[in-house]
This record gives C-alpha cells, structure tokens and sequence, in this order.
C-alpha cells in the first residue's frame, strides 16, 4: 500500500509505540487502527486509510520498524521520521495517540514513554502522562 511520506512518518511513529515493548497486542493495533483511521482530521491531510489498508501497511513495514526500533539505525530513522514531520499542524494529536497506543495494554513500558519523550523533547512540547 502506498501512502505520502507524511503519512507513512506518522504510522511508522505509531507502530514503533506499539513494537517499542517488544509484545504486541491485540488491544494496542485496535487503538491503532481506531485513531490512524481517524488521521484524515490532521490539517492539510486528505488520506483516507480504510482498517484494511491500516493493516496492511502495519503487515508490509512492521518487520522493518521492528529492526530499526533494535538496530543501529533507530536515531537517524526516528529522527527523521520526526524532523520531516516538525513543521505539521496535529503533532499533540499524534502523541496522544501514541500515548493511547503505549497505554491500552495496561502496562505503561518504559521503552514508550522513552520514545515519547524523545518525542516532545524533538517537536519542543510539553507531555503529561
């Protein structure tokens, strides 16, 4: 599935919360998939991202985030990832879902929150958790 750039910066931010732990769950590609759906609300964003696409898209790239979020390209890719991504209006919507995401499992890893945190402190914000 091909999606922009933009697009695909910010599921590979949400899938990298979902694999940060090293577990997946159910509970944690459902809130995915419910809020990635819901990306079209961001400004300027005009994809529309059915749950089979959704996916799909997690199928073809979740291998590759899983081996950069473990490997000695996880600064320049995350960093990228969220430097392109600096000038976007919605960023506080993408940590919320982040920290949705991070959340719905019950367990609050602490490779999530390091990852939020290297978040806001990347887009100069402030994050409660």
């Amino acid at each position: 599935m091909i999606v922009s750039k933009k697009t695909n910066d910010i599921l590979s931010l949400l899938v990298a919360t979902i694999l940060a732990d090293k577990r997946v769950f159910a509970k944690e590609i459902q809130t995915f998939l419910n809020a990635a759906k819901q990306l079209k609300r961001l400004p300027g964003n005009q994809e529309s991202l059915s749950e089979a696409k959704l996916l799909m898209w997690f199928e073809n790239n979740s291998d590759v985030i899983r081996s950069k979020l473990r490997g000695p390209d996880f600064e320049p890719w995350f960093y990228g990832c969220l430097s392109r991504l600096k000038a976007i209006k919605g960023k506080r919507y993408i940590t919320d879902i982040m920290t949705d995401i991070a959340k719905s499992d019950d367990e609050f890893h602490v490779s999530e929150k390091a990852l939020l945190v290297l978040t806001a402190k990347h887009w100069d914000m402030d994050i409660q958790f």
